[in-house]
């Protein structure tokens, strides 16, 4: 079982999904950055921070906006700690990319230990087990060979199949019901038993709540981090944030 023990003020944030065509996500990014920089001890990216990421190599081809992304994060690293969950998306940012930032990649289900309680932090794409064709996906690109083969093939094809696999991620979802590709209960209240932490913090389905699961007489709580779009105006509440007096939106 993985876990940190960080003290201080903890910021979260997950889903920027950031492009070339997110200039005002990406600066809100920054922005992010800027403002942990003053007041945070660490913060936590808790995946699809890039819309998509076909390998660290593309780091050799940066832009001005991509560029932006890794100037911000290498001097926040430089005064705190950054941890990053890789997400559906950028499950394909290595050990490259970590040099590059500065920042530490932690697996799914770490758990952390605070001034306030302990929490386990995730992506959360695995605890949508309702969705099997997603996990079936899921299983593929997280496999090692298929990923060793995906990398071995030139950025255009990668591109290419990127884009394909997303665009039929696409269509999919339209033809499925909120239930089956939100987090499934039991799932969440394995997690909770298993790693025996009051908290589960977490991204991925763009439906930023505080939930409670009773279990054996003990109340445990969810939160769900949002979706970061400001090119849609949606950017209220992104963050969570945990110190010794407990645990907000902000």
């Amino acid at each position: 079982m993985n876990s940190l023990n960080i003290h201080g003020q903890l910021w979260f944030a997950s889903d920027f999904h950031l492009n070339s065509d997110s200039p005002l996500t990406s600066l809100g990014f920054i922005n992010l950055t800027n403002e942990a920089y003053n007041s945070a001890k660490a913060l936590f990216l808790l995946g699809d921070i890039f819309e998509i990421w076909i390998g660290d190599d593309i780091l050799k081809y940066e832009s001005k906006w991509m560029n932006d992304i890794l100037s911000s994060l290498k001097n926040l690293t430089k005064k705190i700690p950054v941890f990053f969950v890789r997400g559906n998306r950028d499950f394909l940012i290595g050990d490259v990319f970590s040099e590059e930032t500065g920042i530490e990649i932690i697996k799914s289900q770490t758990i952390i230990h605070n001034d306030f309680k302990s929490i386990t932090i995730t992506h959360g794409d695995e605890l949508c087990t309702n969705d099997i064709e997603y996990q079936k996906l899921r299983s593929m690109v997280n496999n090692t060979e298929w990923q060793n083969s995906f990398l071995k093939k030139n950025i255009e094809e990668r591109m290419i199949l990127a884009s394909n696999l997303r665009e039929h991620s696409k269509t999919s979802n339209k033809e499925k019901t909120n239930d089956i590709m939100d987090v499934d209960a039991i799932e969440v209240s394995n997690i909770f038993k298993r790693n025996n932490t009051p908290i589960l913090i977490h991204g991925h389905t763009h439906k930023p709540k505080k939930e409670y699961y009773l279990i054996n007489k003990i109340i445990y709580e969810r939160w769900v981090l949002p979706e970061w779009n400001l090119e849609k105006n949606n950017t209220k509440n992104g963050k969570i944030i945990v110190d010794k007096n407990g645990i907000s939106y902000a």
